[in-house]
């Protein structure tokens, strides 16, 4: 599979969030900057997420395609140094929703499986002391539908 298929897909359902009742990431985030990968550029500014799946198995004899999805939210600390919990909560609950039981529209594949598996965070790399980041731990299965 095209790897690059699935994370054009993740990113265009990440960057065309529309309110339905609830505060959007554009709300959320005052702009929505996300990369494909899984690490950001230095110059890119937080709040940003970054989109991976850094795992992709394929089972010849079903068939199928399972993996999991990274989206991972970035966001500067707090002037006292502690974790924006407030913004870095409510958008990692606002791609809970975006994704959980929501399949992918993927051109030449049918997502029958998807659904958020972990949320962990905040956490902490110690190489950049001044942000903190969420983590979503998304699971995806996929078939040919060719």
């Amino acid at each position: 599979m095209n790897k690059d298929l699935l994370l054009t897909a993740v990113l265009l359902r990440i960057v065309n969030d529309k309110d339905t009742g609830e505060k959007d990431l554009g709300e959320l985030l005052g702009a929505i900057k996300a990369v494909k990968g899984p690490q950001r550029s230095d110059s890119m500014d937080n709040p940003c997420i970054t989109i991976n799946a850094p795992s992709i198995q394929q089972n010849a004899a079903y068939k199928t395609i399972n993996g999991t999805l990274l989206i991972n939210v970035f966001a500067d600390n707090y002037n006292s140094g502690n974790a924006n919990v407030e913004l870095l909560t409510s958008v990692a609950a606002r791609i809970e929703y975006l994704f959980d039981d929501k399949p992918l529209t993927i051109e030449g594949y049918n997502n029958y499986n998807l659904f958020v598996e972990e949320t962990m965070g905040p956490l902490f790399e110690p190489d950049y002391q001044n942000e903190h980041y969420m983590s979503m731990r998304i699971k995806f299965n996929l078939v040919p539908s060719k």
